[in-house]
Formats: C-alpha cells, structure tokens, sequence
C-alpha cells in the first residue's frame, strides 16, 4: 500500500517540530541548559526557598504575581505588567 506524499510531509513537519521543541527545552543541549530553561530553574528554586525557608507563610499567588510585575517591569520604561483587574478595564455602568 502506498501512502500518499502528504503524510510523509506532515510526519517530516511533526519530527522536525519536535526535534525544535526538544532543543530548546535542552533535551538535546548535551546538558547545557538554554538560557530560558536556567530562568525557570532559577525562579523554581526562588519559589522553592520562600516557601520553605520564609518565617511567615506567604500566599503563592501572591508571590508569583509579584514576580511577574518584577520581570515585566524590569523589561524597557514602556513595559508595565497589568493585574487581571487592571487588565478587565474598568467595569461598566
């Protein structure tokens, strides 16, 4: 049976998709982690530490929001994060 020259293409498309997301996650990288990769491992411990070394129990939605509003502003002047409040806009009537 034949298989049409389609689903060689979209087995070709799905491999090299995969090979693409496997690199960048450093699956591939021979043990070096990608720059975004290091980030997350970073933030994970960071969260990691609050957790279970901070002296007062802190609310983790909290704390995650603060370390967003901490990277996007950080980003560029123009660059500021929005709450989900601020991000509804204001409430109509």
């Amino acid at each position: 049976m034949k298989v049409p020259r389609y689903r060689w293409f979209l087995w070709a498309a799905t491999l090299a998709a995969a090979l693409f997301f496997a690199h960048e996650m450093g699956y591939l990288s021979r043990g070096h982690a990608t720059t975004a990769a290091r980030g997350f491992e970073l933030l994970d411990s960071l969260m990691s530490h609050i957790r279970n070394d901070y002296l007062e129990e802190r609310d983790p939605v909290q704390t995650a929001e603060g370390t967003f509003r901490g990277l996007v502003n950080s980003l560029d002047p123009l660059s500021a994060y929005l709450s989900k409040d601020l991000a509804r806009g204001p409430m109509p009537g």
